[in-house]
């Protein structure tokens, strides 16, 4: 059962940006553990009710994701603070923020929209994208906002009208096109990502931030189902 987040939590992150080595690291993994890996597994599990079991002998069996959508099954994967020693580019062999992913569908790989949670030692951030999508795939994206641009735009007022999430992502460098100016900043997204960032504050430390996830993931599930079809067509 997810308790929350704690100073403790942060000050080993910021710890490790300054001490990002294997001798380091191993002396304070157990403070790794109790506060960063094991929070963050309880909250995913939490949020999806993956480990319905502990919530039921908690009496915690909250509105998570799985009980709010019983249609679909999620594939969560929580990140490990390894990094690949392949591919360290001058970086320490340890990554100096933790996060997990939801998608609908493991078996189609890093193409589709995911849902994800995020802790840095500077902020937290929660949102949903499509983060490893091809050139294909954001081509498909711009064919189907030609062909009917009425979904987006609908999903797009729908964005502008709260204050929780905002449309980030890379842009390309030269625009893809100009479908007028609501939706050409979806339209000209290389990298599309719907997220909610704040520095660290009160949430982050309370049970509470399972909820907050859950409504927040809820709020941009029909996002998600937009961008998992349009997906699904450049499989096709």
């Amino acid at each position: 059962m997810f308790t929350g987040f704690s100073d403790a939590t942060i000050d080993f992150l910021w710890e490790l940006r300054f001490h990002n080595e294997r001798p380091w690291f191993l002396e304070h993994k157990q403070v790794f553990l109790d506060t960063l890996d094991r929070p963050m597994k309880a909250l995913a599990a939490d949020v999806t009710a993956v480990d319905r079991l502990a919530q039921v002998m908690h009496g915690n069996v909250t509105a998570a994701l799985e009980q709010a959508y019983p249609q679909r099954k999620w594939y969560l994967h929580v990140a490990r603070i390894y990094r690949d020693a392949r591919r360290l580019h001058g970086n320490g062999p340890y990554k100096e923020s933790l996060w997990f992913t939801l998608r609908c569908d493991s078996s189609r790989g890093p193409e589709i929209p995911a849902f994800y949670f995020e802790i840095t030692p500077h902020n937290y951030s929660y949102g949903m994208g499509c983060y490893w999508a091809k050139a294909n795939t954001m081509a498909c994206f711009r064919r189907a906002i030609d062909a009917d641009p009425l979904p987006l735009t609908e999903l797009a007022e729908r964005l502008n009208a709260q204050s929780t999430f905002v449309l980030a992502g890379q842009d390309y460098v030269r625009p893809k096109g100009n479908p007028g100016a609501l939706l050409s900043p979806w339209y000209n997204k290389r990298v599309l990502d719907l997220s909610c960032v704040r520095a660290h504050d009160d949430l982050l430390f309370s049970p509470a931030l399972t909820d907050e996830l859950v409504r927040g993931f809820g709020f941009l599930l029909p996002y998600y189902d937009y961008l998992e079809a349009v997906t699904r067509r450049e499989d096709a």
